[in-house]
């Protein structure tokens, strides 16, 4: 299939992750620094990129050894 504009939405990536990580921010509490906000959406991003592989590949043990084990050793994170 050939891919023309009328295939992809005007809507800036950007928003739409924004929309995805809404529940990751609702669930910090108050107001949190810059590094909890970034962790938050890199968790999203994270989690995101693990759907889009997962769908493709169908490795989810890939998935935890590329993805989330880099993000959990940098943030701390349990994932």
């Amino acid at each position: 299939m050939e891919y023309t504009k009328k295939h992809f939405s005007t809507r800036k990536i950007s928003e739409t992750l924004l929309d995805f990580a809404k529940p990751v921010f609702d669930k910090l509490e108050g107001d949190c620094d810059k590094e909890t906000l970034e962790n938050g959406l890199m968790l999203a991003v994270t989690v995101w990129n693990s759907l889009v592989l997962d769908k493709r590949d169908s490795t989810s043990q890939r998935i935890v050894e590329f993805v989330c084990e880099p993000l959990q050793a940098r943030t701390g994170l349990m994932i």
